[in-house]
């Protein structure tokens, strides 16, 4: 997935490569401005996901599946709360996608916090899952499968050092939440 098209560099795009890196088709045009997307394959097409400008400035995370022959679906919400959303984060278990995101949670303050969505390959959305509700903002660094759940890891910016973590299993449960580095 790329940023940046023909009509602007916030054109939110997809370009098919092959595994000798050579270019296949034309770029994929979702004719929508944003961030720039994550993609992860899994049940047969690709998921991919950013945050889109026509909310701003309180972007909502937007997805849509590709076709491994660059058949772009119907784009569809994740997250269209009334605080911007920022896509982090994004793997497959086998059967459905976590979505990972921060967010502001406490509007007042400003506090910030990760958060994660099941997508299912048929594009149901589920409920949130707050999965870090730590004071400061929340950098998030990265999610991954592995041996039947999901490690999200973030750094928590209440003093720009801590690096955070929690296992998030395919049923939604959470894990214990981690300090990894203080």
């Amino acid at each position: 997935a790329l940023q940046g098209g023909a009509s602007s560099a916030a054109d939110v795009t997809a370009q098919r490569v092959s595994v000798s890196g050579a270019l296949v088709g034309p770029r994929i045009d979702t004719f929508r401005t944003g961030s720039a997307p994550l993609v992860e394959f899994g049940a047969g097409s690709y998921l991919m996901v950013w945050a889109d400008d026509a909310f701003h400035p309180n972007d909502d995370l937007v997805g849509a599946f590709v076709s491994p022959a660059g058949v772009l679906g119907s784009p569809f919400g994740i997250s269209t709360g009334a605080q911007p959303e920022e896509r982090a984060g994004l793997a497959f278990d086998g059967a459905n996608f976590l979505v990972v995101y921060t967010t502001v949670i406490v509007p007042a303050s400003g506090t910030r916090g990760v958060r994660g969505r099941f997508v299912s390959p048929s594009a149901v959305v589920g409920s949130a899952i707050d999965i870090s509700a730590g004071a400061g903002a929340h950098g998030l660094d990265g999610v991954a499968f592995g041996g039947g759940r999901y490690l999200v890891a973030w750094t928590d910016d209440a003093d720009d050092a801590t690096v955070r973590a929690r296992l998030v299993f395919p049923s939604g449960a959470l894990g214990t939440l981690l300090t990894l580095d203080a």
